[in-house]
């Protein structure tokens, strides 16, 4: 038998971390420049990047997916108190109406491209990406594309 008592609340806290979410114009920043800037002879690749909040409040970068060209967010907001999102509004919506309280879900679209230019291919198609649509630009059509949409159920801590 362990020497502990189990919990008996079966609960368990986790510490708290404070992300940041951001598309870079490029995978690799300047040398010593912080973590959104390029330099002139990048390779104009998005990346997708997270910025940690450290103990000390400095800032940790760390790229997670390359290619990731656009990124829209709406937020599921619960308005009768049983943990299903009634409706998805935009972060300005959810921060004007004070209803962050109420927020039980993030749908997530991704706009996804190769690295690699495809001289074959000539992307002229519309995205739609949560609430926004979406065209590539002329000198950005030569790249294959996926879209990525799913939603995530949050817990939220600040519901009473």
């Amino acid at each position: 038998l362990p020497s502990a008592a189990p919990n008996p609340l079966g609960t368990t806290n986790y510490r708290f971390q404070s992300m940041l979410y951001f598309i870079r114009p490029c995978q690799n920043p300047a040398a010593g420049s912080s973590a959104t800037e390029c330099d002139g002879d990048d390779d104009d690749i998005p990346t997708l990047v997270r910025m940690t909040l450290n103990p000390d409040l400095s800032f940790t970068a760390q790229e997670v997916v390359a290619g990731v060209e656009n990124m829209q967010l709406l937020y599921g907001v619960d308005l009768n108190a049983d943990f299903v999102a009634d409706r998805y509004d935009t972060a300005a919506t959810v921060d004007a109406a004070s209803n962050w309280a109420n927020v039980v879900a993030v749908r997530v679209s991704l706009l996804v491209r190769n690295p690699e230019r495809d001289m074959t291919v000539t992307d002229t198609g519309t995205y739609y990406l949560q609430d926004t649509t979406w065209v590539p630009p002329a000198a950005a059509r030569n790249f294959r594309r996926a879209q990525y949409d799913f939603v995530v159920q949050i817990r939220n801590q600040s519901r009473s």
